[in-house]
């Protein structure tokens, strides 16, 4: 057992904040207890299949995002096929952190236990008809808080790039379109006690986690804003730009559609 004193002092301000974020403690005994050779691993192998996602629904990972792309992927409108080698594997890349983090709920249940920890769902399927929304959610957890509770927690995972991170830091809270994402994740799957958005820096793997109660004015946030893509389909129009898709910046650059929106 390690006896760095800055291990031990960071284990001691996650345990203060654990009221707020009982994952990080978590996390924490966790790396430090799989130095025991003698404790179970997870040792299954990732499936790198693509999930199958139709049209005719909105993702709710776009949802808060932008209306017009929302359009686009619902009728089915094929974008630009990335066929750069560099900018594929950067892709790659925020599908394994989500994949990471999956691996190592799995491998966390087995370390610490089911009675601290349990995976309850990994890219479960979720669907809300009536708003013809349809998705996966990334990971749904059952952990154990300080007070003895066990909750049942939705996570979203995001890994942003140190801009982003910088902007964690400064607001303290997560982004407001990420909140609204899980907040659907939570809504259409029915059951579970709170949400929460982990983020990772992509550059440092640092990572924080954020864990709040169910908004219903988020939600109601969420209704509108399927409800105005739907009204832009029925009429048959587009909706806006997103007034952040800038050349050069990362809603542009990830966009598959962005040649529809600045091409010929």
């Amino acid at each position: 057992m390690p006896t760095n004193r800055k291990i031990l002092a960071q284990m001691v301000k996650h345990v203060q904040n654990a009221p707020d974020d009982p994952f990080t403690p978590l996390v924490d005994t966790y790396v430090i207890k799989r130095l025991d050779r003698t404790v179970k691993r997870f040792h299954e192998l990732i499936d790198l299949r693509p999930r199958y996602r139709p049209g005719k629904r909105i993702s709710p990972s776009s949802i808060g995002g932008c209306q017009r792309a929302a359009v686009f992927q619902f009728v089915g409108i094929r974008g630009a096929k990335r066929v750069n080698p560099d900018t594929e594997l950067i892709f790659d890349n925020g599908d394994w952190f989500h994949m990471k983090w999956q691996a190592r709920a799995k491998d966390m249940q087995l370390v610490l236990g089911k009675k601290k920890i349990k995976v309850l769902g990994i890219e479960a399927g979720v669907q809300y008809p009536d708003l013809y929304i349809a998705g996966y959610l990334d990971l749904k957890l059952r952990i154990r808080m300080p007070d003895g509770r066990r909750v049942k927690v939705i996570i979203d995972v995001k890994s942003i790039n140190e801009r982003g991170w910088a902007r964690l830091l400064q607001e303290a809270k997560p982004f407001p379109e990420h909140v609204q994402q899980v907040t659907t994740y939570g809504v259409v799957d029915g059951d579970f006690d709170m949400l929460a958005v982990l983020y990772e820096n992509k550059n440092t793997n640092q990572f924080m986690f954020f864990m709040f109660e169910l908004d219903m004015k988020v939600w109601h946030e969420v209704e509108e804003w399927c409800e105005e893509v739907l009204q832009a389909l029925n009429e048959q129009t587009l909706p806006q730009m997103h007034e952040g898709c800038e050349n050069g910046n990362f809603l542009y650059e990830k966009c598959p559609h962005k040649a529809l929106c600045y091409g010929n």
